[in-house]
């Protein structure tokens, strides 16, 4: 009897062990003190989110002699992209560049707070919009928006085309732009007082509204993005030059030749 006693006693510690209860008995774990004589729960805060390492991603494909900088020749994109990318304007890219707010992180936290926070039809959008719109997604009443509640705002509004500002991408998750425009504290959770904060920065002076900037005129745009291409219709045409920039390839010349596969895509 006693070995089985000490056997089950065992199990059980190992038990506790794995699910991470460890720790003085009796102490305070959690919101509530552990039973006395039982371990204590220690719980551990979630790693921060990680967004995706834009510098990993561009010193790979561009850094050539792996000296943790880019240069124009090395970039070889063209210049307008290369002084986007270049926050501190140095003539080179290097890490620092990417550790701050970029522009697509402006450009994606403008459009989602745009969206996620409207409370009616008009394209602009109020500090009174956004205070009240932070209550309803605010799921558990904590005063902070966390990545779920955002993703679930997101969800929540999918397919709706009444709104004045469309929806992300498909596979765009707006967190990261938000926290990287908005998140003071760096706590991976977004405060009122945060967005109220970063709003009031991006409305004109005095202002308590803002809205997106009007898109283009339809008129103006290229055929392909004036409401898509009739299906049996011929695609529009182009001549791309190849990347070493020598020789150029024009779409029609492969008609009646042979198929041709089209795939759009966007990358920085």
């Amino acid at each position: 009897m006693v070995r089985r006693a000490t056997t089950a006693l065992a199990a059980a510690s190992v038990l506790l062990v794995a699910a991470g209860c460890v720790g003085p008995r009796g102490t305070r774990c959690c919101k509530r003190p552990c039973a006395t004589g039982s371990p204590s729960a220690v719980v551990t805060r979630p790693a921060r989110a990680k967004a995706p390492d834009v510098w990993a991603f561009h010193a790979d494909k561009y850094d050539a002699d792996e000296d943790g900088r880019i240069t124009p020749e090395e970039y070889g994109r063209g210049e307008v992209g290369f002084k986007r990318l270049d926050a501190d304007q140095d003539g080179v890219l290097t890490k620092a560049d990417f550790e701050g707010p970029m522009g697509m992180d402006r450009f994606i936290s403008r459009m989602a707070v745009a969206r996620l926070f409207q409370g009616d039809a008009e394209p602009e959008l109020t500090l009174a919009e956004l205070e009240a719109r932070f209550a309803e997604i605010d799921a558990n009443d904590d005063g902070e928006l966390s990545r779920r509640e955002l993703a679930d705002a997101v969800k929540r509004q999918a397919g709706d085309d009444t709104l004045p500002v469309p929806e992300m991408p498909p596979g765009v998750d707006p967190f990261y732009a938000v926290r990287a425009m908005a998140d003071a504290d760096k706590n991976d959770r977004l405060s009122l007082a945060e967005l109220s904060g970063w709003f009031t920065q991006m409305a004109p002076e005095g202002a308590t509204s803002w809205k997106l900037r009007r898109m283009p005129n339809p008129a103006k745009l290229p055929p392909m993005m004036q409401g898509g291409v009739a299906p049996g219709s011929p695609a529009p045409d182009f001549t791309l030059m190849d990347p070493e920039g020598k020789t150029s390839v024009t779409l029609s010349s492969f008609a009646g030749v042979k198929p041709v596969a089209l795939i759009f895509g966007s990358y920085t």
